[in-house]
């Protein structure tokens, strides 16, 4: 009877959060705005980010993909952030927003909680985390990664960047 109740439990568990809204748009196709109110108390929106490169990264603070990655953002950051913006987009429950404002303070990353954001049409179901999409200056979807980063991801990302 416990087994019984806690597959249950871990079935509506998964349905409720398939429902949330995120951003996958398509490979080539212009960015769908989204905005919200930074962890800094910022305003961040695509759409007032042309100009600039953009590299939205999806994360949760359960995975560890996501916390062995966020390490060689803030590097690659550090090397390359006058030529790019990065935006870690947290994915967690509502009370768990904590723990990815906690994780962008240390790394030094703005983010925002993704159930916080005002999102238009053009985006689909809830992605794997992590997943990262590159925007160019002219807001088109350049690339969609999904897993961790690796180090081959990373000159390629800089090679984009500085050809960009």
């Amino acid at each position: 009877m416990k087994l019984y109740f806690t597959n249950y439990f871990f079935i509506l568990f998964l349905c409720f959060f398939s429902e949330i809204t995120l951003a996958i748009p398509k490979i080539g196709s212009q960015a769908p705005n989204l905005s919200a109110t930074l962890f800094t108390g910022k305003t961040f929106e695509i759409n007032k980010m042309k100009g600039e490169n953009l590299l939205l990264n999806f994360y949760s603070s359960y995975s560890k993909h996501c916390a062995y990655e966020i390490g060689s953002i803030e590097t690659f950051l550090e090397r390359h952030g006058s030529k790019i913006k990065i935006i870690y987009i947290g994915v967690d429950r509502p009370q768990d927003k904590h723990r990815v404002e906690r994780m962008t303070k240390i790394y030094n990353i703005e983010g925002f909680m993704l159930n916080e954001a005002k999102i238009n049409e053009g985006y689909e179901k809830p992605p794997r985390t992590p997943r990262a999409i590159l925007i160019d200056k002219n807001g088109k979807v350049i690339s969609i990664n999904v897993g961790a980063k690796t180090p081959k991801y990373f000159k390629e990302l800089e090679t984009f960047i500085y050809n960009n």
